[in-house]
Parts: structure tokens; C-alpha cells; sequence
């Protein structure tokens, strides 16, 4: 919303705006203006804001200009209580969860709650090697079944059934032991940080942070820069350009336009610090292209192809079931 004097004219500066004005990209280098202890400006008393306020939870619209930005450029900010759609913001309702400290235990209930999170791995791993044992009881009584009808063609069914049982409890117990090394791995690990808790040695603060975002390094202060000239001067180039084409050779303007696109897409992503994985995303889309392009070159030489090979596995499991069903009967191939 543009203030204005109590007789309805703008303010000093605001008469001079351009009627239409591309939102411009502001970068936040954390470099400028710092408000707090030992700086220029310092806190205020601070004021504690709730829904009791009005201002605070009667209005769900936006402060300032709304400028319709699709891609939100520059744009007026919703209120502390309310995101710009109007519901109410997580960070306003679930603090902590907002915060990322939900799953984050308070110190003083550390070391209890790691020698309870040890006692419920301690118990499972207990129970776990009891469960293997047993397995491995009903796995060699299998596998004393199994040799004991090896050679019974009568029993081949049975045989079957047997080795797939042997295979799938063997699979078990295989898994439960790399689960029972993962539980010991882990009891040391939840030992070594309970000590590290009683001598007073805490994690750090922001560990539970994913994502951090920090200020931009010094270095990149020069690529800030270009950044912000290209971000000033890439829609004018482009609109020039596209002026130019039409002009002196509209005949290829399709083909000169989709050129210089692509080549304004990669110097984005070059001044952005995303250059790799737009090279990596063009280079999956070329590759599904050409995958759809052959397929329909080359369609029922595809379509011949799966079908010749579903026919020699049809043929070859025929042929081992009719040999299977030949030995059960007793007969000689």
C-alpha cells in the first residue's frame, strides 16, 4: 500500500516511480544494516505481540504493496500470525516444531533418556538371539528333512517345499543377525555419547539443523555482483534480442528464439551456482528423448524382439517342467 500526505498526495520520492517496474532481485549477503549488541543499532524493549493484539490476529492480508510478482521477487509480507494465503503459520502455533526442536530432548533429560533408549536396544537384541536360536534349531531340522528325500522321486514335491522353506528361514536369520551387529554398533555408539553427556560435553547448538543457511563467504562477493548485474539486465537482452530476430530474419525467428532461451538458461544457471545440474538435468531429458525417438523408429522391431524372447522363456520352462515331471515318474531322459 504507497503511504501518502493527509492531503492524498504521495510522499517526497514516490512521484518519480515508474507506472511499470520489473521487481528486482534483492540479494541478502547478510553484509549490510545489523541491528543488535555492539552494532549501530541496537534492540529496543522488546514487545511481546499475542492473539489479544488486533492488528495481529483480526487481519489476515498483506502489508505493504502487492506487486503480483509470479515469481515473488519483491512482494508485501504477510503478518507474524498469518501466511500470505491466510492461514495461520506453523512458526506461530508450533514454535518449537517450526524450530526443528521437537525432537530435540532438554539437557537435564539427556542421559536418561539415552540409558532408556540403551535398555530398549539391549532388550531387543536379547530377544532377538533368542529368536535366532530357535530358527536355526528349525533350519538344520529342515535340512536334515531335506537330504533325507533327496534322492525319493516320489517325494520331489516335498523336496521343493522343504528347500524353499530352507531358503526363506535361512534369509531370516541372516537378517536378523545383521540386525542383531547394527544393535551392537549402536549400544556402543549410545554408550560412548552417555559419557560424553556425564562429562559435562553437550552437542552443539544448531546440530539439529538439516539446513542451515548462512550468509554468502567474502569470496563470493564478486559473483554477487555479476549475479546482480545479469539479474538487472537479462530481461531487457532478452526482449532486444527477441525484437532483433523479428526484424532481420523472422523467417528462423522459432529456431533463434529457442537458441538464445537455452543459451540464457545456462548463463542463469552459471551466475546462480547451478550450471551442474541443469547440464545433468538437459542431459536425462536429451536421453529420455532419444529412448522415445527409437521407439518409434524402430517400433516393431522393439515389439518382435520382447515377443521372440517371451517366447524361447515359454519354451525353456516348458522344457524343464517336462523334464522335471519325466524324472518324478521314474523315467530316463
Amino acid at each position: 500500500m504507497r503511504e501518502t500526505e493527509a492531503d492524498g498526495a504521495p510522499l517526497e520520492g514516490e512521484a518519480d516511480e515508474p507506472t511499470l517496474a520489473i521487481p528486482f532481485v534483492d540479494y541478502a549477503r547478510g553484509d549490510g544494516l545489523a541491528i543488535g549488541p555492539d552494532q549501530e543499532a541496537t534492540w529496543s524493549d522488546p514487545l511481546l505481540i499475542s492473539e489479544s493484539v488486533g492488528w495481529v490476529s483480526t487481519y489476515r492480508g498483506l502489508w505493504g504493496l502487492y506487486t503480483q510478482d509470479p515469481f515473488a521477487g519483491e512482494d508485501a509480507p504477510a503478518g507474524p500470525m498469518f501466511n500470505r494465503d491466510g492461514t495461520v503459520r506453523r512458526a506461530w502455533y508450533d514454535p518449537v516444531g517450526w524450530a526443528g526442536l521437537d525432537k530435540v530432548p532438554p539437557a537435564a533429560e539427556m542421559v536418561d533418556i539415552a540409558r532408556r533408549r540403551r535398555h530398549e536396544i539391549g532388550d531387543r537384541r536379547t530377544l532377538l538371539h533368542i529368536q535366532v536360536e530357535e530358527k536355526t534349531a528349525a533350519l538344520r531340522g529342515l535340512d536334515l528333512q531335506a537330504t533325507s528325500i533327496r534322492n525319493q522321486p516320489h517325494l520331489s514335491a516335498l523336496y521343493q517345499q522343504t528347500s524353499h522353506e530352507i531358503d526363506s528361514l535361512s534369509a531370516e536369520i541372516a537378517a536378523m543377525q545383521a540386525e542383531i551387529t547394527a544393535d551392537n554398533a549402536l549400544l556402543e555408539s549410545l554408550n560412548r555419547y552417555e559419557d560424553h553427556l556425564l562429562r559435562g560435553e553437550g552437542s552443539p547448538l544448531r546440530a539439529h539443523i538439516r539446513r542451515a543457511h548462512t550468509p554468502a563467504a567474502l569470496e563470493s562477493t564478486h559473483g554477487s555482483q555479476v549475479a546482480e548485474l545479469w539479474a538487472a539486465i537479462s530481461v531487457t537482452v532478452l526482449l532486444v534480442a527477441f525484437v532483433l530476430l523479428f526484424y532481420f530474419n523472422p523467417r528462423f525467428l522459432t529456431i533463434w528464439l529457442v537458441s538464445i532461451l537455452a543459451l540464457f538458461a545456462f548463463i542463469e544457471a552459471s551466475v546462480r551456482g547451478t550450471f551442474t545440474r541443469l547440464v545433468g538435468s538437459l542431459a536425462t531429458a536429451l536421453a529420455i528423448a532419444g529412448t522415445l525417438v527409437l521407439l518409434y523408429e524402430f517400433f516393431w522391431w522393439v515389439a518382435g524382439a520382447v515377443i521372440l524372447a517371451l517366447a524361447l522363456y515359454i519354451l525353456w520352462d516348458n522344457t524343464r517342467e517336462l523334464s522335471r515331471s519325466r524324472r518324478a515318474r521314474g523315467v530316463k531322459p
